[in-house]
């Protein structure tokens, strides 16, 4: 069963950001340097590589399949229809803005494997194949941080440095279909919150993601210090991230 069944808590708790790196990296992201692409980044992996992974081409951009475009000139004249099997909307500025991404440990995706009267133990629900697709697509070690403690550390360094910040986990869709809600978030809502929308074909990444919304940067953001995280941080083989176990203490007051 998974935890968010069990407890039936509508406010889904994120206990554990997991950020996948090279072992030679670990001991400066502990001193706090967070090392921040933009999604451009992430799209031109993709491209580069011509391989779907970390690297998406579809970042920050509306895909749409199968219909009809209407093309108008800047008098907004209809000109001509064109049928199409896929339309893809960018803004290349979107794509700019530095991102932290880090697989994300929550309610929704720790199972309970032990329980007893004051304690449920629980660890990562992860099929075989997902550690697979993980261990292909990340380095070699999972560097485990207290999402809570991160998370206000990275808030106070980036109003510190007069970042705005914006931090969400990413929703998963299937591109296939052209979802009302998916629609709107890149037709009303602001720029940013496109970042936060990916096909489910990433779905095993289980992504949550930091974004500074006011700076836009062409080459990676090294230098942003957030303190010292090594009293939060511990790390793991990616491939043994499944013998990660968690345990919560029940609430015996109700």
């Amino acid at each position: 069963m998974i935890l968010s069944e069990r407890v039936k808590d509508t406010d889904i708790k994120a206990y554990f950001f997991v950020k996948f790196m090279e072992k030679k990296y670990v001991d400066r992201f502990k001193e706090g340097y967070v090392h921040m692409k933009n999604l451009k980044a992430y799209v031109d992996m993709e491209k580069d590589k011509q391989k779907v992974g970390v690297g998406d081409k579809y970042e920050g951009s509306l895909v749409l399949k199968g219909g009809q475009l209407k093309v108008y000139n800047e008098a907004d004249e209809h000109l001509f229809d064109l049928e199409t099997e896929e339309v893809t909307l960018t803004h290349e500025q979107d794509l700019l803005h530095p991102v932290f991404c880090s697989y994300v440990i929550d309610m929704d995706n720790l199972k309970i494997i032990d329980e007893t009267n004051d304690y449920v133990t629980t660890n990562i629900a992860m099929s075989d194949e997902e550690l697979e697709k993980i261990i292909e697509e990340f380095p070699d070690t999972a560097v485990f941080i207290s999402a809570s403690e991160f998370y206000n550390r990275f808030l106070a360094a980036c109003k510190n440095k007069g970042y705005d910040l914006d931090a969400e986990k990413v929703k998963y869709y299937d591109y296939l279909i052209n979802q009302k809600d998916r629609v709107a978030t890149f037709l009303t809502d602001p720029l940013v919150k496109k970042a936060f929308i990916k096909s489910d074909y990433f779905q095993h990444q289980n992504e949550f993601r930091f974004i500074i919304t006011n700076k836009e940067i062409y080459e990676p953001l090294d230098d942003f210090n957030i303190g010292d995280i090594s009293d939060i941080a511990f790390e793991m083989k990616t491939d043994e991230i499944l013998k990660f176990k968690t345990r919560f203490k029940k609430d015996t007051s109700k």
